[in-house]
């Protein structure tokens, strides 16, 4: 039954939200090359805890469909959905569970019946996970929470509340609702009495298919839907989902040397708007790799880790103004005084949050295209996604 999800008709569909719009009309009609045209393809491929969908998969049978993954993200991605506690074969409805004993390695149990389903659920995240390898996937996003799915903060519940008998909190359910578990709230509308004394969980968990999931596939980029409601988490989500993307494509070209370094120079504005110190270990690998000193098989996997880190790292808007002032260098000698002038306040007023990282952006794509520059062509900062367009004032 934990394999439930490889039967045909049993498993979620790669599921599409929307038409993605053209990058012209995000740009505001911007004169530049699309994103396709640097070889991202226009659609993202997300897998997503399906109750984030608006699937009816929880344990009392509802959802908690996430607008910014359904209107904002779909347009531009497709997702693939994951319940874990569905597919395993728990069923909808069901009783709530909770994670209990050891927060580095908790049993997966049902304290109203006192069903343990641990040995299924582990068997079925390594086995679900090892299929969603094979599907191309850019990023996760998981349910906040989820004794199966949450990837922060769960809660994990002392051996004596592994069940209820008669006290207790029900489990910690498939979320968090208002900071009490939800099988904690339909366990006080059975009459359940209140947690003993001395006996409360802590919130230091991992849900069971997220924990599979990150060990897995260790460069995935992975995210709660609660975090991504912090525009900053967000901004870095899309870098990163972005970033994997072309680093895969990348890849799968089998590169040599000169390509890395080709790949690498592409990334230079970007991965210092993210991390110096990072781009600097970045270039001593391509230095290495230059030299013929270390086989590509060793080198690449370390260069992507790293790669994958800069990106993680927030960018403050003096990094990004940093960034914006060395591209509009390139263009100096070409512009006339006014032109230059109104690229240099674009650039400030987008340092002292007056603009948007759009504004600049645009001006400066602008230019490039009447006044091509050899060390602009093909940098990936001049480029962004157009899913990573949608955060308004922060970019």
């Amino acid at each position: 039954m934990f394999l439930q999800w490889a039967v045909p008709g049993a498993a979620f569909e790669p599921t599409r939200y929307g038409n993605s719009p053209r990058d012209d009309d995000i740009m505001n009609n911007a004169p530049v090359a699309t994103v396709a045209q640097r070889g991202i393809p226009p659609r993202l491929r997300i897998g997503v805890s399906a109750c984030l969908l608006g699937e009816e998969v929880r344990y009392d049978g509802t959802h908690k469909r996430y607008g910014f993954l359904v209107e904002a993200l779909g347009a531009h991605c497709d997702f693939v959905p994951v319940c874990p506690e569905v597919e395993v074969g728990m069923g909808t409805p069901r009783e709530p569970i909770r994670l209990v004993g050891d927060p580095a390695a908790p049993r997966l149990v049902a304290p109203a019946s006192g069903i343990d389903h641990t040995r299924p659920m582990r068997r079925f995240a390594r086995a679900r996970v090892r299929a969603l390898a094979c599907e191309q996937l850019d990023a996760f996003v998981l349910k906040k929470g989820s004794p199966s799915c949450g990837l922060f903060r769960v809660r994990v519940w002392p051996e004596d509340q592994a069940e209820l008998g008669g006290g207790g909190r029900g489990g910690g359910g498939t979320g968090v609702r208002g900071g009490i578990a939800e099988g904690g709230e339909a366990g006080a509308r059975a009459g359940r009495g209140p947690a003993r004394a001395g006996s409360r969980a802590v919130r230091t968990g991992r849900g069971m298919f997220a924990a599979a999931l990150v060990d897995g596939m260790p460069l995935l980029p992975v995210e709660d839907e609660e975090r991504l409601d912090d525009l900053a988490v967000r901004a870095s989500f899309l870098a990163r989902l972005v970033g994997y993307r072309r680093w895969k494509d990348f890849r799968a070209g089998r590169p040599r040397a000169r390509a890395l370094a080709r790949f690498h120079a592409n990334q230079r504005l970007l991965l210092l708007s993210h991390s110096p110190g990072i781009h600097r270990d970045l270039d001593g690998l391509v230095a290495e790799a230059s030299a013929g000193n270390r086989p590509m098989r060793e080198l690449l996997p370390v260069y992507g880790a790293r790669y994958m880190a800069a990106l993680a790292v927030s960018v403050a808007r003096r990094n990004h103004a940093t960034a914006l002032r060395r591209l509009a260098v390139l263009c100096k000698s070409a512009l006339d005084a006014g032109d230059r002038a109104d690229l240099a306040a674009r650039i400030e007023d987008f340092r002292l949050g007056r603009l948007p990282l759009a504004a600049p952006l645009i001006l400066l794509r602008h230019h490039f295209r009447r006044h091509p520059h050899a060390d602009a062509t093909g940098q990936t900062y001049l480029d962004p996604h157009p899913a990573q367009l949608m955060l308004g004032p922060l970019l």
